[in-house]
């Protein structure tokens, strides 16, 4: 169960969870426990050891229990949805393997950055995202004033936590450089450029973005492919999945891109499909009830 994902299973499922208030600690997240008619968080759940406890009731137990207490079925029954939401690498994984292992590119990051600083933070409440639950599921953090990335939030590239490298988008208006400043080659278990950022948190389905960004606002389900342009490597990844739905930023340029994507990717995978809805925003500035719909129309109940 250890590569069970928690979070995945809590948003499909329609469950509530918080990443933190009153008696979650780091590297928790609390929701409402089913053994007790509970009304507030009072189960928490590890991250990493995927084990809950309740503070009210004191049931704990791995989450294959707290599955089958939920969707009110035996073990057997629940059985297709623990594989459902099981991680698997889809292509990632023996590369990285015939690699170093990802010490020195996490020792990198903490050289370059801190833990994210109430300016970022603000930042992030400014586009209407909740830093506290981005900073806790996707590890950013903030550049060091003394470092290449000062100004930046930094963000790790990591699958099935292996970090294999990163990259920092610019928060300050005019500042000089490219919006995206990625980790240079050398120092990466796989260039950015080469990684699906997100994969390991889709199934059989996808939806194709640009940014990171984009991917704090979709979440689950969602790829960024770092940019339109595209590499062998991310298509070899996307041929993987069942469905793949394309979804840019509404700029002409854009949609070309995406048309190209799909036409190579019609060559290896059975279901392709163009999403053009009728707005001018980014994916990375849709409302929380427009992603909910979009995923509800793309992929129902399940991913």
């Amino acid at each position: 169960m250890n590569s069970f994902d928690v979070i995945g299973y809590l948003e499909e499922a329609g469950i509530n969870y918080s990443y933190s208030g009153k008696n979650i600690s780091n590297g928790w997240i609390g929701t409402s426990c089913p053994f007790c008619n509970d009304s507030s968080n009072h189960l928490g759940i590890n991250l990493d050891s995927k084990i809950y406890s309740c503070f009210r009731c004191g049931s704990k137990g791995k989450m294959s229990k707290f599955v089958m207490e939920k969707e009110n079925k035996s073990y057997n029954q629940i059985i297709p949805i623990l594989n459902q939401f099981t991680k698997k690498d889809k292509s990632y994984g023996n590369i990285a393997e015939q690699q170093k292992d990802d010490k020195p590119v996490h020792e990198l990051i903490q050289d370059i950055s801190t833990e994210l600083t109430e300016c970022h933070k603000e930042y992030l409440k400014s586009r209407n995202f909740d830093p506290d639950y981005l900073e806790s599921r996707y590890k950013l953090r903030s550049g060091k004033p003394s470092s290449l990335y000062k100004h930046r939030i930094i963000i790790p590239y990591i699958i099935n936590r292996k970090t294999y490298t990163f990259t920092s988008r610019a928060t300050v208006p005019g500042q000089a450089g490219a919006k995206y400043l990625h980790c240079p080659v050398e120092q990466s278990i796989l260039a950015p450029k080469d990684i699906l950022y997100n994969v390991d948190n889709c199934k059989d389905s996808c939806i194709v973005l640009e940014g990171c960004t984009d991917v704090f606002r979709v979440g689950a389900g969602s790829v960024s492919l770092s940019g339109v342009q595209y590499t062998r490597k991310q298509l070899l990844v996307l041929s993987k999945f069942k469905r793949i739905f394309i979804l840019f930023d509404p700029e002409e340029q854009a949609q070309i891109q995406a048309e190209k994507l799909s036409k190579d990717l019609s060559f290896c995978s059975s279901s392709v499909e163009i999403i053009q809805i009728e707005t001018d925003l980014d994916p990375g500035n849709y409302s929380d009830e427009d992603v909910k719909q979009l995923k509800h129309y793309l992929f129902g109940r399940n991913l």
